[in-house]
């Protein structure tokens, strides 16, 4: 396949793929906010604690990349030109969360319990199943996209760490609508009240999920540099 056809068959997915997204993420608000109005839940709370989850915040961020990302190879790069590194950048960093999102709800939580009473299922499959898929091919492929540094899997590493702090501290002051604890936490295996050791399993799960991702993101600047090394051998 030529590179062109490539770049316009990899434009053609990120962008289904971001449509498919928008979709699941705006219907399963729609569906959050009719349960929480007929259970008679606080809506702002009830907002709030559904764009709290990490999967909602990292997904609709993709969805954002992947339509930018699929606008700009059908366009400017679908015949030539390397992906502006900002884009680049993005992708590393809001990739590699979608990707350990999907990972860590298939090993860790699909099977954690009964699902939220206001969860649509084909919503929850397109962001916890195909959404990583599609990342995690775009973090291999790397089309039209120029070698990373290796400090940059570092910077994928700033989210995640500025969302465990504030769902952290946000946990302790939110009644959970469902239970009437005086917390909520969006992940059970997040919540020291649940965990055996406390805030200490929490911490070492955090740093254990932390860890998994910089790997993930390392991994994913390895093959771009590898993939750049062939393209400066094949050019020279």
């Amino acid at each position: 396949m030529s590179s062109t056809r490539m770049r316009t068959l990899w434009a053609v997915v990120r962008l289904a793929t971001a449509a498919a997204l928008f979709a699941a993420i705006i219907l399963q608000i729609a569906a959050t906010l009719e349960y929480a109005a007929s259970a008679d839940q606080h809506l702002p709370t009830a907002l709030a604690n559904h764009l709290s989850y990490f999967t909602v915040l990292s997904t609709t961020a993709g969805a954002i990349v992947l339509a930018i990302g699929g606008v700009w190879l059908i366009t400017r790069g679908r015949t030539g030109g390397v992906e502006p590194r900002w884009l680049s950048l993005l992708f590393l960093c809001i990739g590699s969360a979608v990707v350990i999102t999907g990972i860590v709800f298939n090993v860790l939580l699909r099977n954690d319990g009964v699902p939220d009473p206001d969860t649509l299922t084909w919503a929850s499959e397109i962001k916890h199943v195909v959404a990583p898929i599609v990342f995690a091919l775009d973090l291999v492929l790397h089309v039209a996209r120029a070698p990373y540094k290796w400090s940059d899997a570092l910077l994928a590493l700033i989210y995640p760490i500025v969302w465990a702090v504030y769902t952290m501290l946000r946990a302790e002051l939110i009644t959970d609508p469902l239970t009437g604890n005086a917390w909520w936490y969006p992940y059970g295996f997040l919540d020291p009240h649940r965990a055996a050791g406390g805030y200490a399993s929490v911490v070492v799960t955090i740093i254990g999920i932390a860890l998994a991702l910089a790997l993930l993101a390392a991994g994913s600047v390895w093959i771009s540099r590898r993939k750049g090394r062939r393209v400066a051998l094949v050019q020279a």
